[in-house]
């Protein structure tokens, strides 16, 4: 089993590709439970180069104070959008239901974050 690091919460080798009982490639991350579902083995190469960027990506991160601001402002960036658009249901509200951006936090950045841990 090969394992990496999670593209969605950067936890390390916590992630796998796994394959569907018709032979489909997915992954799954064992910290977040997040899974992605690939319509072909084409889109495996994204997979493949990606989690080696974001290893150096990361590294630099920790390196240099600029690209660790920049690179934690763009994660808020994100989160801030998906907070704007969740705040207000597409459907009426009603009693049961809460927004997203509600319920969900803000996870700090955490470099030793690993599974288990």
């Amino acid at each position: 089993m090969l394992l990496h690091r999670c593209m969605h919460c950067l936890a390390a080798n916590a992630c796998e590709v796994r394959f569907d009982k018709k032979g489909r490639p997915y992954t799954v991350c064992k910290c977040c439970w997040t899974k992605a579902f690939f319509h072909s083995l084409d889109s495996l190469r994204g997979v493949a180069i990606a989690p080696v960027l974001l290893e150096r990506a990361l590294q630099e991160r920790a390196r240099s104070p600029a690209y660790a601001r920049w690179f934690d402002e763009q994660i808020e960036m994100l989160v801030a959008h998906v907070r704007e658009r969740t705040l207000t249901p597409a459907r009426p509200a009603s009693d049961d239901s809460t927004a997203l951006a509600a319920v969900s936090t803000i996870v700090p950045f955490d470099e030793g974050k690993a599974i288990g841990t």
